[in-house]
């Protein structure tokens, strides 16, 4: 038996262009209205959506998930392992997203090594999925990765225009990586430099 492939047309939208605009106007009016301090983390004044958050958003939409593949692979000769795991997105009308997540076992202390590592790249994964179906497109906070992104508060912090990141990333010029501020060290180098 043959098997003939058929042109269907182009791919169309779903709906009126107005139509959807209000669907994502609304979804931004939920996140504000339904996800709580607890749901999200702000990083240089720039808000992530904790697991907590994807999850009401799931809840919300009625979107399922579910674990389709996953892998474990030690590296460097078993000086550490990664977990990948790829989980299916699935809304009721039908339409599916995949969302994959890794996590390595020497990103950070772990309290449970093999659980723990397997956990967030689960977490890492799903987030991902329900993101994508939803056509959010934003990096969840599990995906960021390690402490060192939490910020120091700015009550902390001796002035705004320096870094307020816990662990600062300067590059070549002495700025973070990650903010874009330069870092108090390198700030009191240059003055250093001067007297």
């Amino acid at each position: 038996m043959e098997t003939a492939i058929v042109p269907s047309g182009l791919v169309e939208l779903v709906a009126e262009p107005e139509k959807i605009l209000l669907h994502f106007k609304k979804f931004q009016e939920f996140k504000k209205k339904v996800l709580g301090k607890e749901d999200i983390v702000a990083i240089n004044q720039k808000p992530y959506i904790k697991r907590s958050g994807w999850q009401k958003i799931a809840l919300a939409f009625n979107i399922s998930t579910k674990i389709v593949k996953e892998e474990r692979q030690d590296v460097e000769g078993g000086k550490y392992f990664v977990y990948r795991l790829w989980v299916e997105a699935k809304a009721p009308n039908g339409r599916t997203t995949i969302g994959d997540g890794a996590c390595a076992s020497n990103e950070r202390q772990f309290a449970h090594l093999e659980h723990d590592v397997y956990a967030t790249a689960h977490t890492r994964a799903e987030c991902r999925a329900i993101s994508n179906i939803v056509g959010s497109g934003e990096v969840s906070y599990e995906e960021l990765g390690s402490e060192e992104f939490k910020p120091i508060p700015k009550s902390i912090t001796s002035d705004n225009l320096y870094c307020g990141c816990t662990i600062p990333k300067p590059d070549a010029k002495g700025s973070c990586t990650f903010c874009g501020k330069i870092t108090k060290q390198a700030a009191e180098a240059a003055k250093a430099k001067l007297k």
